[in-house]
């Protein structure tokens, strides 16, 4: 209550975020002219302190990605809603920065299970004021300057794309700021390319290759935790500076030395960030306090249902000897797949929150000079990866479902006199195993919609819970607006059916996807994520194969008479 007080005092584009500001500095620039100073005073939001910038300083020049659209997001022909006196302001100011600092402290208060200590509470009431003010701030902003505008009005669509470009960038900063599980969000924002909006996509793009890393020291106090030794103490070798960094961990190659046989293994050693699971438990409920707020203020988004699924999966992730196990599993269920391969766990140095397993030498699966350089054409590295994730769907129904294209490494092999692509597989943290009752009714669904028999997909699609919304299950899963035969030219429908989709935000059918989805069984609910991501690393690929004759092959069985 107070954080949405705080938002109700402060005027429209004086309380902003950190890169929000040269945003709106850029507005104030196209209304009033081309002045070097502002009016105001800009309140920015940075790491864990909140700063005054003085109404004295120079404008700064827009980045380069703010002037990709030839009109600046703002336009001065809207309607200036409510606007303060100007001897009100700094009241207004004052009172709605100090309202979301309590705001962010109460929930905060609120949602912990013990009591904290006071450099807890002092984190714990950023993290919480942080995704607060950039929600509340995102919500806000569509709300007033899309609510009085008609969708068929000539400047909603400039004004529309202005509002997600903003937006994004307020999703981008709280990300960086507060890491983990929002990287691993922003990340699959990124890959849905096919549905959400142009301005989403191509700023979140930017936690693909920037996931933070901690120093040395925190490294070292997770093996002093786990093992009661330094990683100097265990390793023969044991390179300080990750070779990769992730969501929720971080990748040291190191060399180890078996304590039996004196051998000698290159491995790579997976490290969870420090105090993670703590912070994991904060986030959830305050995201769980966002939820309700956003359906609240828009009753066609009914994403509550969310939360827990959050909580359950990012459980799974945290848990690396569930990792190790998972790892196991797909990699028994493909042991004569000579194109395929798990990298082998080290068990005697893997616990829940460091995991050992063995190095391999391979390239990024999206990583086309690398792809290049290996001798390797695209074109099979796509059908093998295609083919892979649909047998672990249709036939073994345990699926790897965080499928990126950091997850999916590519190494070249000699296969009799023919050099083949070998797909690595890691990060195996997040699974699920499909009922076989879903993934029978599932397969089924395929195949109507291979076939193009309507009957079958309306009835297949309310089997898995569709219901009267089967037409945007169909739609979700092969880019077509239509249901019929699919053949190998089905991809060149993706740009008309994500205007399709895209296009559903101005006709209220994004309500309808919303009750969709909170209908279906929720272990399929990672599969079509499963299903977005690969169709995104196929387009990253330059989209060499169609998926659908990759599916009709694995389903063939079933299309027989």
């Amino acid at each position: 209550a107070m954080s949405c007080l705080g938002l109700l005092l402060v005027p429209r584009g004086h309380l902003i975020g950190p890169r929000s500001h040269l945003m709106m500095l850029s507005r104030w620039r196209s209304i009033h002219g081309t002045s070097t100073r502002t009016p105001y005073r800009a309140f920015t939001f940075h790491s864990s302190e909140l700063h005054v910038h003085s109404n004295r300083h120079q404008i700064p020049s827009t980045p380069a990605v703010n002037t990709h659209h030839n009109t600046e997001p703002h336009h001065r022909d809207l309607p200036r809603k409510h606007e303060l006196p100007k001897r009100g302001l700094a009241l207004a100011l004052l009172a709605g920065a100090l309202a979301l600092v309590l705001g962010g402290v109460a929930s905060t208060v609120m949602i912990s299970e013990s009591p904290l200590t006071a450099t807890e509470l002092y984190t714990q009431s950023v993290r919480s004021y942080r995704t607060l003010y950039a929600f509340g701030m995102i919500a806000f902003d569509y709300k007033w300057n899309l609510g009085g505008l008609d969708v068929d009005d000539p400047k909603y669509k400039k004004v529309r794309s202005a509002v997600h470009l903003r937006s994004a960038y307020r999703m981008l900063d709280l990300c960086q700021a507060n890491k983990g599980v929002f990287i691993k969000a922003g990340q699959h924002m990124a890959s849905l390319t096919h549905i959400l909006p142009n301005e989403y996509t191509s700023v979140m793009s930017i936690l693909q290759d920037q996931a933070p890393h901690v120093n040395y020291r925190d490294v070292e106090s997770v093996f002093m935790m786990e093992f009661g030794r330094l990683p100097s103490e265990i390793f023969l070798n044991f390179e300080r500076t990750p070779i990769a960094s992730a969501s929720l961990a971080q990748v040291h190659r190191a060399v180890w030395v078996h304590p039996t046989t004196g051998k000698e293994m290159e491995v790579a050693v997976k490290v969870q960030y420090p105090g993670l699971r703590e912070k994991v438990a904060g986030d959830s409920k305050t995201l769980a306090l966002v939820m309700k707020g956003v359906t609240l203020l828009f009753p066609e988004f009914q994403f509550e249902w969310l939360v827990p699924e959050f909580r359950k999966s990012i459980a799974m992730e945290l848990d690396f000897v569930n990792e190790g196990r998972n790892s196991e599993m797909i990699a028994a269920n493909f042991k004569g797949n000579k194109q395929f391969h798990v990298p082998v766990i080290v068990w005697p140095l893997t616990t829940h929150r460091i995991l050992t397993m063995e190095y391999i030498h391979a390239v990024k699966i999206n990583d086309l000079r690398g792809l290049q350089r290996l001798g390797v054409a695209r074109s099979d590295v796509a059908r093998l990866l295609i083919e892979l994730f649909s047998e672990q769907i249709f036939v073994h129904g345990f699926v790897h479902s965080d499928p990126h294209p950091g997850n999916i490494m590519v190494r070249a092999k000699w296969v009799g006199w023919k050099r083949v692509p070998e797909i690595v597989l890691i990060d195996h943290g997040l699974y699920r195993r499909l009922p076989n009752e879903v993934r029978l009714n599932y397969c089924k669904l395929w195949k109507a919609l291979v076939l193009g028999n309507k009957e079958d997909v309306e009835l297949y699609g309310r089997k898995l819970g569709a219901g009267d919304y089967h037409k945007y299950f169909s739609v979700m899963l092969t880019l077509r607006p239509n249901i019929g035969r699919l053949d190998v030219q089905a991809e060149a429908a993706r740009e008309e059916v994500k205007k399709l989709v895209r296009g559903a935000f101005d006709r209220g059918a994004i309500e309808a996807i919303a009750t969709l989805l909170e209908r279906l069984p929720r272990d399929l609910l990672l599969v079509l994520r499963n299903n977005d991501l690969l169709m995104s690393i196929n387009k990253d690929l330059g989209n060499p194969v169609n998926r659908f004759v990759s599916i009709l092959e694995h389903l063939s069985y079933l299309l027989s008479p």
